[in-house]
């Protein structure tokens, strides 16, 4: 009676193990190649139908596709089409007579390179935000003291090499204090003058300090705020 039980006990587990067995891939006139079919690459990868597999990557520069595509860039950005690759801010086209704006972020400087480094990131991802007119602004970042770049070599480089018509300049200060309203619009002025003392001249302007701009920081804050409290 035991014996039976069993045999009849493993009859059954050998059924259920069968049912849940994979099915054996289908075998189609393209070869096992359909077995590589990868659901996650786009369909175009398998331009020649899934069972011919997907198809290798387009070199780079190639008329397939640019390993350099961001999508995350402005359009302005691809001049040349995507293909061709991103152009460098400094390279973007510029109209001679037309006015290109340049942005300079101001912080105070510190002696610890990652604390320097935040500045220069936030410069790089506020001009890929900047979805008009990208192609007439450039943002980059400068220290007030200790770290360089500093104000002038970042402001001749503006000029000179991103071709700045205009340069306005943000002290990235939370509180409107000597720094942001005393220092930097003193090492601006310096700066001017010893540009225009090399032939160098464009228009510069300062903005008031960041913090100055309350329902934007009261925003952030609101954001911080909410953030903490799901933690």
């Amino acid at each position: 009676g035991g014996e039976g039980a069993s045999a009849e006990g493993g009859s059954v587990i050998e059924a259920l193990e069968s049912l849940i067995q994979p099915p054996e891939p289908v075998a189609t006139s393209g070869s096992a190649a359909a077995a590589d079919f990868d659901p996650l690459l786009s369909p175009h990868a398998y331009a020649g139908g899934a069972d011919a597999g997907p198809a290798a990557p387009a070199a780079p520069g190639s008329a397939g596709e640019s390993s350099d595509f961001d999508p995350l860039l402005s359009p302005h950005a691809y001049a040349d089409g995507a293909d061709a690759g991103p152009t460098d801010s400094t390279d973007r086209r510029h109209v001679p007579g037309e006015e290109r704006v340049g942005i300079l972020l101001i912080d105070h400087g510190s002696r610890r390179p990652a604390s320097n480094e935040h500045i220069h990131n936030v410069a790089a991802v506020y001009e890929g935000s900047l979805r008009r007119d990208a192609s007439a602004k450039v943002v980059r970042a400068a220290h007030m003291e200790i770290a360089e770049p500093g104000i002038l070599v970042a402001l001749r480089d503006l000029i000179t090499h991103c071709r700045a018509t205009r340069v306005v300049c943000v002290p990235y200060f939370l509180s409107p204090g000597r720094h942001s309203t005393e220092d930097v619009p003193r090492l601006i002025s310096e700066a001017r003058d010893a540009l225009k003392g090399e032939g160098i001249e464009a228009e510069v302007v300062i903005s008031n300090a960041l913090g100055t701009a309350m329902p934007q920081m009261l925003g952030a804050i609101d954001v911080l705020v909410d953030g903490a409290l799901v933690k």
